[in-house]
Order: C-alpha cells, then sequence, then structure tokens
C-alpha cells in the first residue's frame, strides 16, 4: 500500500477548501441580486430629510414657556429638498420639560393629563408605537406638514414659567419601487 505524504494531504485539503469556495460564492452574492443597479449618469440615489419651522426659526421649538396658555403657535414641514427619489418618512417628536417636570403629571384627581401635545397633520401622518409615518411617499424637493401647532392641557399651577422643548427626529426610506 502506498503512503500519502504530507504535500499530498494538503494539496487535497486546498483543492477541497477551492472547490467548495468555488460552489458557494455566488450563492453568498445572492442576496445582492434584488438591489437596484443605477447605469444611468452615473446618478446613485440621494435621500435627505429634514424640517424647518413654518412660522420662526429653529428656536421656535426651544424653550417654549408655560404661562397658561392652552396653544403655542408652532408649525413644521418635512422637506426632501436636494433628493431625487421618493421616499417614506418617519418622525419621532418628543416633549422635554426642564426641571425634570413630567409631561403626564396627575391633575387635582389624581388622573394623568398631557402637559404638552403636539398636534400633527392628520392628513400626512398617521401615528403607530411611538412614530408618526407618512400617509404616501413624498416626492424629490418638496414639503409636507408634520406639525400644526403645540397644546398645552390643564396644567397644575407649579407648571407656570416652566418650559419645553420640542425634539423632532426624522428619518426617510426609500419607497420600494426605487430598490
Amino acid at each position: 500500500m502506498q503512503k500519502i505524504s504530507k504535500s499530498n494531504v494538503l494539496y487535497i485539503i486546498l483543492s477541497v477548501v477551492i472547490f467548495a469556495t468555488l460552489i458557494l460564492f455566488p450563492i453568498t452574492l445572492s442576496y445582492f441580486g434584488y438591489l437596484k443597479v443605477y447605469d444611468g449618469e452615473g446618478y446613485l440615489p440621494i435621500l435627505n430629510v429634514g424640517y424647518v419651522v413654518v412660522n420662526g426659526d429653529e428656536n421656535s421649538l426651544k424653550n417654549i414657556q408655560y404661562e397658561g396658555q392652552t396653544s403655542q403657535n408652532v408649525q413644521v414641514k418635512v422637506t426632501t429638498k436636494g433628493n431625487n427619489i421618493s421616499g417614506f418618512v418617519r418622525a419621532k417628536i418628543i416633549c422635554i420639560w426642564t426641571n425634570n417636570y413630567n409631561n403626564r403629571p396627575e391633575d387635582e384627581n389624581g388622573d394623568n393629563i398631557t402637559a404638552c401635545e403636539v398636534k400633527v397633520s392628520s392628513i400626512d401622518f398617521y401615528y403607530e408605537n411611538g412614530y408618526y409615518y407618512s400617509n404616501q411617499k413624498i416626492e424629490p424637493d418638496s414639503e409636507v406638514n408634520l406639525v400644526e401647532d403645540i397644546c398645552f392641557g390643564n396644567l397644575p399651577d407649579e407648571y407656570r414659567t416652566q418650559k419645553v422643548s420640542i425634539e423632532i427626529i426624522v428619518e426617510i426610506v426609500q419607497s420600494k419601487e426605487n430598490w
């Protein structure tokens, strides 16, 4: 019986590894088979999203002092300036009070009330799981209403002179037809 040398064993192992790699390599790339290839003029998909305060500046959302008013007129639009494809937007809106005041205090009956609530455009957005989602895709270079008003509940007296800031985080994903 003929003895197999170490070099022959290494050659066999290397051949099996190469063969397995050649067989499995196309399978690993199949995941990427559904991505659209942009073969035009070299343009890649651009998805920008932001927001603009319509009746003021960015500071209109910061340190809003509560003095017993029922609302604060602040309007915000989502903008997709610079995009070359359409997309769907989701937004997270958070009311943050100074001095660790709670946005869900109890009233004199012990019931929770909402101290500050952002009225969002129900035509353009719907609420689900803590986020506001756009009802339809938003086209490139357009603006849609997000915030229509900031409302205050019937708050206890200790909230007077306290300040609240509205934090908005917006994200966008491309619509399915752009895949």
